[in-house]
C-alpha cells in the first residue's frame, strides 16, 4: 500500500487527534486525542508544525507522523511522532525519522533525540532496530491522591505568586540562570512564558516565588495537563520548572516552594501531580520524595549522531 511522506497542514490536525486515540490503548502514552485541544497546544509561540512536522499519508488518512523541534540555544533536536498500529511494522517509523533527522541536519542540528518510555515495548524495540543510541534517562515522578507536605520556609524568606507583565522578565532571567543548564532543556524566552501564561486554567498562582526581603531567588512553576488515568480522563498539575539560585540552595527552599505549589492545586481540588527529573540529579530527586513523590516509569533518551 502506498503511503506518501509530507509536510504537515492545519488540516491534519482531525486526522492526528484520531491517530492519537487509536495508539492510546495499546502505548498508554497520554497523547491528546480531541482535536481542538490539540490544536491549541501546536498553536502556542515557538510551535511551527508546518515546518517541523512530517506526515504519513495513506487512502486518504493519516497513518503517522514525526514533529521536531530545536531545544533553544543548542544543537540538538528532538523529534516525537507515532503510527497507527494496524500500520506498524510496514517501515513508515523509518521513513518518518530518516526524513525528520535529515530535515534536521539541515536545520544546523548535530544530533536527534528521540524520548521512549521504558514500558512503550514497541518504541523501544524500533529505538534499538534503527540503531538510535541510549544517552539519557528521565524518571517521571506521580503524586496521587495529592496530599500536602510539611514542608514550610526557612527564617528571613517568604513567598509570594507570579504578578502579570511586573514579573516577566525576572521569571526568565530566573529560570534561564537555574535550570538553563540542565540537559534536554535551553534557555527560555518571553514567548515561553506568554504560552504558559495564556493555557486554559492559568492562575498567577501557578507560578510561586521565594522571596528574600524584595529578592526573587527561588520559582515553582505548574501547567494543567490532561491525562488518561486508569482509563479516565484526568486534569493532572504537571510541576516544573523549580529551581532556587546557587546562593540559596541547601536551606529547604525548593521543598518549601514545592510544598507551597501543592497546596495550591488542593485548593483547586486537583487530585494528582507529575513531574519529570533527570535520573543524574540526585538533590532534586530527594526533593520530590520528601514531597511523597515516586517513580511512574522511566523515559529513555535515544539519540542519532547527524554528524
Amino acid at each position: 500500500m502506498a503511503v506518501e511522506i509530507r509536510r504537515f497542514v492545519w488540516t491534519d490536525i482531525e486526522g492526528i487527534a484520531r491517530l492519537h486515540r487509536a495508539a492510546e490503548p495499546f502505548d498508554r502514552s497520554g497523547r491528546l486525542g480531541d482535536a481542538i485541544a490539540l490544536r491549541k497546544r501546536w498553536s502556542r509561540p515557538g510551535n511551527q508544525p508546518e515546518a517541523e512536522c512530517l506526515v504519513a499519508e495513506a487512502l486518504g488518512k493519516v497513518v503517522g507522523y514525526a514533529y521536531r523541534f530545536t531545544v533553544a540555544g543548542s544543537a540538538q533536536c528532538q523529534v516525537d511522532g507515532v503510527v497507527h498500529p494496524a500500520w506498524r511494522r510496514q517501515g513508515i517509523g523509518r521513513q518518518l525519522l530518516a526524513r525528520t533527522a535529515e530535515d534536521a541536519r539541515l536545520s544546523g542540528a548535530q544530533s536527534l533525540d528521540l524520548r521512549v518510555r521504558d514500558d512503550e515495548l514497541a518504541a523501544l524495540a524500533f529505538c534499538q532496530a534503527v540503531g538510535l543510541r541510549a544517552v539519557r534517562v528521565w524518571h517521571r515522578q506521580w503524586l496521587e491522591p495529592l496530599r500536602l507536605s510539611p514542608f514550610t520556609f526557612p527564617a528571613g524568606y517568604s513567598w509570594r505568586q507570579y504578578r502579570p507583565r511586573h514579573d516577566d522578565a525576572a521569571y526568565v532571567k530566573l529560570v534561564n540562570e537555574t535550570l538553563g543548564d540542565h540537559w534536554g532543556l535551553g534557555p527560555i524566552t518571553h514567548e515561553n512564558l506568554a504560552s504558559l501564561v495564556g493555557q486554559p486554567g492559568f492562575e498567577p498562582a501557578n507560578i510561586l516565588f521565594a522571596i528574600q526581603g524584595q529578592e526573587i531567588v527561588g520559582v515553582s512553576a505548574l501547567r494543567l495537563v490532561a491525562r488518561q488515568v486508569a482509563g479516565r480522563d484526568s486534569t493532572v498539575a504537571h510541576i516544573g520548572p523549580v529551581g532556587v539560585q546557587a546562593a540559596h540552595r541547601g536551606l529547604g527552599l525548593a521543598h518549601a516552594l514545592l510544598a507551597a505549589s501543592l497546596r495550591h492545586c488542593r485548593r483547586r481540588r486537583i487530585q494528582a501531580a507529575e513531574l519529570d527529573v533527570d535520573e543524574t540529579n540526585a538533590p532534586a530527586i530527594h526533593v520530590y520524595q520528601d514531597c511523597g513523590f515516586e517513580t511512574l516509569f522511566r523515559i529513555l533518551w535515544y539519540r542519532q549522531e547527524l554528524g
